[in-house]
């Protein structure tokens, strides 16, 4: 019960401060293409991000959140989950045809960016 009240007030408050305020729309960097960013994720929820489509992601605050990516292509797919702490670079996640591939850390309730970087449909969710 903490962690879902400490959830709902971390996202929210980060919005409203605007930490993440204008990354719809702008260039991926290195890509050239334009990055389409979807409305923040409900917890457990998942979410299909096509080539090039982004999701922020709320975080626990105590404890590791686990983020999983699932692919039923035919070809390998690629995960980039970028935090929005300036601090931290981001990790790549490769979803090989027909699995699942996770990653699981203690973001400490700083929202992450999932973002498809690959050419495969990817279905997205955090627990």
């Amino acid at each position: 019960m903490i962690r879902n009240a400490i959830r709902r007030v971390a996202v929210p408050t980060l919005l409203a401060a605007g930490m993440v305020a204008g990354l719809a729309g702008t260039a991926q960097a290195g890509t050239g293409s334009p990055v389409v960013a979807k409305p923040n994720a409900v917890a457990g929820a998942t979410t299909q991000l096509n080539p090039g489509e982004q999701q922020l992601y709320s975080t626990w605050f105590w404890g590791a959140t686990r983020l999983c990516a699932t692919n039923y292509d035919g070809r390998t797919g690629t995960l980039t989950v970028q935090s929005t702490s300036p601090a931290a670079g981001p990790e790549y996640l490769s979803v090989p045809s027909g699995s699942t591939a996770c990653i699981d850390r203690w973001w400490w309730g700083v929202p992450v960016w999932a973002i498809n970087s690959g050419v495969t449909d990817l279905y997205v969710s955090t627990s």
